[in-house]
């Protein structure tokens, strides 16, 4: 409910408040739907204002799904978000059907993508031609759009290594915090 998720957004800009310094950024999960009352955006700005936490270090993972769905309506939140210094991740790119209209028409910084896009497509048989050269030119291009990459789903050390080989300079997942 967007109740619990208010209550998870104040515990973690309290957390925020007493555990890390101005440099980190805090990302929060937001489904895309809340950006349509008017209220969002005050309300994110009041509760970062309580814990003293600086908005440039707020970021909002949006799915990509959600942002094109919704970006009609909530453009408007969009442009106060980013007026406020927060950024918007997109979420779960190449998850599904991933448009390269995402990464120029919405107003994100980040995106933020499965560490082998093409994974999944592989695991469902079928045929992938050139995974190492289509996830570079992925890194390529969003480096080129001055977007930061995250890679999600890093299990292992090659994952890593190969993320690190192309240039990918943030990832999460199981591997990443315990030995990075």
């Amino acid at each position: 409910s967007e109740q619990l998720d208010w209550n998870t957004y104040e515990q973690a800009l309290a957390w925020a408040a007493k555990h890390s310094d101005d440099e980190q950024y805090i990302s929060l999960n937001v489904p895309t739907k809340y950006l349509m009352p008017q209220t969002f955006v005050p309300k994110l700005l009041a509760l970062a204002n309580t814990h003293q936490i600086a908005p440039r270090r707020i970021r909002l993972e949006m799915s990509e799904r959600g942002l094109v769905e919704w970006s009609q309506h909530a453009a408007k939140a969009f442009e106060e978000l980013t007026d406020a210094g927060m950024s918007l991740i997109l979420d779960d790119f190449t998850k599904g059907t991933s448009s390269l209209n995402s990464l120029v028409l919405l107003p994100v910084q980040v995106v933020k993508f499965v560490h082998d896009p093409l994974d999944a497509y592989s695991q469902n048989g079928g045929s992938v031609r050139r995974p190492q050269e289509v996830l570079a030119a992925l890194l390529t291009m969003c480096h080129a759009l001055h977007l930061d990459v995250v890679a999600s789903g890093v299990v292992d050390e090659q994952n890593c290594t190969r993320l690190r080989d192309l240039g990918c300079r943030f990832a999460q997942g199981p591997y990443w915090p315990a030995r990075h």
